[in-house]
């Protein structure tokens, strides 16, 4: 169940996914001497043309979004860049694997 999924194992999903549709993906295990607020996952597809800022968060609660987390994501989407929380929900969903997929060519 979406809720029962825990953020690693959300996080070890979405980057088996995403490295094997080509994707490069960048994260920090340990946060702790950077600034607050940066998402968890840098994903980027030269090929596809496409960067994208994730925060990952688990279901309900406990996947609140900080202030500094609401703050660099307003920062990032006001310079134009690609930016979203996913949930174990999206994953269960399909939202994250479509987010992923190559967009079409109008």
């Amino acid at each position: 169940m979406a809720k029962d999924m825990k953020e690693s194992t959300l996080q070890m999903n979405v980057r088996r996914l995403a490295a094997a549709m080509g994707w490069s993906v960048w994260c920090w295990w340990n946060s702790q001497k950077s600034p607050p607020g940066f998402p968890d996952l840098v994903l980027v597809h030269p090929g596809q043309g496409r960067i994208m800022f994730r925060e990952l968060k688990r279901s309900g609660s406990n996947g609140r979004i900080t202030a500094a987390q609401k703050a660099c994501m307003a920062a990032l989407t006001a310079v134009g860049m690609d930016v979203a929380v996913w949930r174990p929900e999206d994953w269960l969903d399909g939202t994250i694997e479509a987010a992923l997929t190559a967009p079409e060519k109008a």
